[in-house]
């Protein structure tokens, strides 16, 4: 019955190639990186000035202001 194993062109299936295992570090490596991102783009965005903080900092002054 070894002859009825593998795809339909006798060739090996991915799991008897070892493929597997590759495949399943990289996706959880991706995930793992995918979190990462989502965490310090959460926090960037946290971070960022308010309305008033933003107008107060990086706005200049205006000549009856100062």
């Amino acid at each position: 019955m070894d002859h009825l194993r593998g795809d339909a062109h006798g060739g090996r299936r991915d799991a008897d190639a070892g493929l597997i295992y590759p495949f399943t570090a990289f996706t959880v490596l991706y995930c793992f990186l995918a979190v990462i991102v989502a965490w310090l783009l959460y926090r960037q965005i946290i971070r960022s000035p308010r309305g008033s903080e933003w107008t107060r900092l990086y706005a200049p002054a205006r000549r009856g202001d100062a």
